[in-house]
């Protein structure tokens, strides 16, 4: 208080002034030890926290750590579970984390997953709640089951950090092992060393449920239509075996085929169409054109042909092209059958005009007798034989000058070849969308 006077007495306040002062002093005081104690009092009991936190983590490990070592001080992992006793069932499932690599001519793929496998072995059983996770080298320590995928040609295991698996211990003696896995496979199924009296394969959750794929998947050619798991027996002469099997149901993207293959065939098709407008005489140029598409369409043919794998059914596709490839060939037979009418006209031609020439000659003979026997006799008998020449003369003539025949057969192909040919693609594109639809 006397210093609160003092205060007051050395700034000239008023008395007033220096109350509220001091009530501000007081309370900034109260605050902030208030609010230290509070935050040092929390500061303490996190720190209490964290150590009872970390004891138990310890105590945990501890736990684990025994637990193990006793499990394992006189497990023989070359016997398996129940050994001597009922065939051990093994669950599986899978997570389908990539497919890529899709060889179409080679029929195989590339794919990466997490296999996961679950199996109870009682000598593993021990005292406890919480199930235990494992890594390190824990799996040469215990038994696990010798699974592996008949049609691979090529896989690998992730060792990037470390090796990508996890074992999982459960107290009633379950075992749980998922691997990060890598195949280069044509077909996907799983099987073992042992025989159905020894072990047995079964999907975890059954055949629909116990295979799941990331939804990131996406192909650049292929579309996933359907995953399909199955269970099986194979009947060896040893023993029976059980597999798992997996089978992708894939579809081509329709709109890679019209842009790389229809598209560019029906326009080499439509250019050997220009043949027919060209005029038949000009042979070099229709020839050059109709030799040029049918080398190109044998092009395309062969570069699909060597795209797409070798089998013994026909494919839409081989359709498709030996349709254009007739067509583009057809117009250069049209050509022939053009260029044969006409040396057959040009020799007809070169008949009726020695003909012509040789009526000419007799029709000159004649009007020089007429015109000697004009004053004597005037026979009309000549006079009729000269009418009749003259009419042969003219009909003659009107027929070398035609060239109608092989006019016709250009004329009428540049209807026929695109009618056709569009006939034709609406009754294979109407049969295709049906199947598929199915």
């Amino acid at each position: 208080m006397l210093a609160w006077c003092f205060t007051c007495c050395s700034f000239g306040l008023s008395r007033r002034d220096s109350f509220l002062m001091w009530l501000t002093q007081t309370y900034l005081i109260l605050f902030f030890g208030v609010f230290g104690s509070s935050r040092t009092a929390s500061a303490k009991a996190i720190m209490d926290e964290e150590a009872k936190e970390h004891a138990y983590e310890q105590e945990k490990t501890r736990n684990a750590t025994a637990i193990l070592n006793v499990l394992l001080r006189d497990y023989d992992n070359r016997l398996r579970p129940r050994f001597g006793g009922k065939p051990l069932t093994i669950y599986a499932d899978l997570y389908i984390v990539d497919i890529g690599e899709i060889s179409v001519t080679n029929m195989d793929y590339r794919m990466t997953m997490y296999f996961r496998q679950t199996w109870g072995d009682p000598r593993l059983q021990f005292n406890g709640t919480d199930p235990i996770v494992a890594q390190g080298n824990i799996l040469d320590k215990i038994w696990i089951p010798d699974t592996y995928f008949t049609s691979e040609k090529k896989s690998n295991f992730h060792e990037v950090t470390k090796k990508n698996y996890v074992l999982v211990f459960f107290p009633n003696g379950t075992v749980f092992f998922s691997i990060r896995y890598a195949a280069l496979t044509t077909l996907v199924e799983i099987t073992d060393s042992y025989t159905n009296t020894d072990a047995k394969y079964e999907w975890k959750q059954g055949p629909v449920k116990s295979v799941e794929r990331s939804s990131e998947i996406s192909l650049p050619q292929m579309d996933i239509v359907d995953i399909q798991a199955s269970e099986s027996v194979e009947i060896h002469s040893i023993g029976n075996y059980s597999r798992l099997s997996l089978i992708f149901t894939l579809k081509r993207r329709l709109s890679l085929f019209i842009t790389e293959t229809y598209v560019p065939s029906v326009m080499v098709v439509a250019l050997s169409w220009v043949s027919f407008w060209i005029n038949y005489k000009a042979a070099p140029a229709r020839i050059a054109l109709c030799i040029t598409t049918v080398l190109t369409m044998i092009t395309l043919t062969s570069s699909v042909q060597n795209s797409l794998p070798r089998v013994t059914y026909v494919k839409y596709s081989d359709w498709i092209l030996t349709t254009c490839l007739a067509y583009v060939f057809g117009a250069l037979v049209e050509f022939a059958i053009v260029n044969f009418h006409d040396s057959l006209e040009t020799r007809k031609r070169e008949k009726l005009n020695t003909k012509l020439h040789n009526i000419d000659l007799e029709g000159g003979i004649i009007d020089n007798l007429c015109y000697e026997d004009k004053a004597e006799s005037g026979d009309l008998k000549t006079r009729y034989l000269m009418k009749q020449l003259s009419k042969l003369r003219e009909k003659l003539k009107s027929f070398v000058e035609q060239d109608v025949n092989v006019q016709k057969i250009d004329s009428r192909s540049r209807v026929l070849f695109p009618l056709t040919f569009l006939v034709i693609n609406l009754i294979f594109w109407t049969y295709f969308i049906i199947v598929t639809s199915k």
